[in-house]
C-alpha cells in the first residue's frame, strides 16, 4: 500500500485519473481501480463541498472510490453542506491548512491518514500562496510531526521560481493586479533555495528542474507530438520563457532503520533509493533535466 496527499487540491482530477488507468475489476468486489493506492485531498470546506456536489453527480467519477463511502458536513449539522467523504481509498478533509498546529490535537478526520504507509505529499502552487513562515509551518506539520522520522515521506512542490530577472518581475506584476500574490518566491524563488527548503524539512535528497527542462529532457518524442496535435502552438519562445519560471522540486527520506554495517556496504545509489527503490518515479527523473541539488 501507498499513500499521496494532496495539499490545496482544489478541482484537481489526479486521483480519478489514476483509478482510471487500471480498467481490471475483481471479481470479489467489482472495483475497477488501484488497490495499492490511498488518496487525501485537504482543502477549504467551501471548495471541498463543490468537488463532491460534482463527484456525486458524475457516475464515472464516483465508481473510482471504492466502497463503503461516507459522507458529512464538518459543520457537524444535518443541513449543512457535504464537504467531507471517506471510503477505502479517497478522503476528503476540509480543513484549512493555515490552522494545522503541532500544539494542539490534529482534524478528527485526519485519523483517517495512516502514519505506517510510505507517502507522498504533493503542492501544486498551494503553499506559494502563504506567507512563508506558514508555508514552512504546514510543511513541518507533515514532515516532522505528523509522519515518524522512520517513514519513508516523500514530496513535491509545483512553483513559480528566479522572480528577479525581467520576466519574473513582470510575472509578478500582472498577477499582482489581479489580486494574486506569490508570498514565497522571493524566499525560495532558485532551485537552489528550494533544495535547501527541502533539507530544512528533514528530507535526505532532493532533485528539481523548471519546466522548460523536463518538456525538453523528460518528455518522450511521441508525447510531444501527441500534445502539438491538440492545439498549435506558434509563441515557442514565450512558451520556453514562462516554463523556465516553473519548477519541480522533490525532496524525500527513507527509512532509517538499516542496520550501519549493511548500511555501508550498499552503493550510493541504494543508499539514495533504498533496496525496494520506493520512490520510484524519482528514479525515472532524467539526469538530464533533474539537477541533484
Amino acid at each position: 500500500m501507498k499513500q499521496i496527499i494532496s495539499l490545496g487540491a482544489g478541482s484537481d482530477t489526479r486521483f480519478f485519473r489514476i483509478q482510471d488507468r487500471d480498467h481490471s475489476a475483481s471479481t470479489v468486489t467489482h472495483f475497477r481501480g488501484r488497490p495499492d493506492l490511498i488518496y487525501h485531498e485537504i482543502d477549504f470546506p467551501e471548495n471541498t463541498a463543490q468537488k463532491l456536489a460534482v463527484v456525486s453527480r458524475i457516475n464515472e467519477l464516483s465508481e473510482c472510490i471504492k466502497p463503503p463511502v461516507s459522507l458529512s458536513s464538518s459543520k457537524g449539522t444535518l443541513d449543512g453542506p457535504v464537504d467531507s467523504l471517506t471510503s477505502l481509498n479517497y478522503y476528503v478533509h476540509p480543513v484549512d491548512l493555515r490552522t494545522l498546529d503541532s500544539s494542539k490535537e490534529p482534524p478528527s478526520s485526519f485519523s483517517t491518514i495512516d502514519f505506517t504507509l510510505p507517502t507522498l505529499i504533493i503542492s501544486e502552487c498551494c503553499l506559494i500562496y502563504l506567507d512563508p513562515t506558514t508555508a514552512d509551518t504546514v510543511a513541518l506539520y507533515f514532515t516532522k510531526h505528523l509522519f515518524p522520522a522512520h517513514m519513508p515521506l516523500g514530496l513535491i512542490l509545483y512553483e513559480p521560481i528566479r522572480p528577479h530577472d525581467a520576466f519574473g518581475r513582470q510575472m509578478i506584476s500582472n498577477l499582482a493586479t489581479r489580486g494574486i500574490i506569490l508570498q514565497t518566491l522571493r524566499k525560495y524563488g532558485s532551485l537552489e533555495a528550494q533544495a535547501a527548503r527541502m533539507r530544512a524539512y528533514g528530507f535526505e535528497g532532493s532533485r528539481g528542474a523548471n519546466v522548460n527542462e523536463l518538456w525538453e529532457f523528460g518528455v518522450k518524442q511521441p508525447e510531444k507530438e501527441r500534445v502539438a496535435g491538440l492545439e498549435m502552438l506558434d509563441e515557442v519562445e514565450e512558451w520556453a520563457l514562462l516554463a523556465a519560471h516553473y519548477c519541480v522540486i522533490c525532496g524525500w527520506r527513507e527509512r532509517l532503520d538499516v542496520d550501519k554495517s549493511e548500511d555501508e556496504e550498499k552503493s550510493e545509489d541504494q543508499k539514495i533509493w533504498g533496496d525496494k527503490k520506493i520512490w520510484r518515479s524519482w528514479e525515472r527523473f532524467p539526469e538530464e533535466a533533474g539537477r541533484v541539488v
